[in-house]
């Protein structure tokens, strides 16, 4: 089991994304499209159009 520390802030993005796009191209849309700064500390949970990825 993880256990995030404590104040440690979780984004989950309800959007589906194409993971074929890579890291760059995720923490572009992290900034971009969320209006939050990757680098931050923060974890951002994404999902696949199929919801098994």
């Amino acid at each position: 089991m993880i256990i995030p520390a404590q104040g440690l802030r979780i984004v989950l993005a309800v959007r589906p994304v194409d993971f074929r796009c890579g890291h760059d191209a995720l923490a572009g849309l992290v900034q971009n499209t969320l209006g939050l700064d990757p680098h931050s500390g923060l974890i951002v949970v994404f999902r696949s159009k199929r919801a098994d990825r």
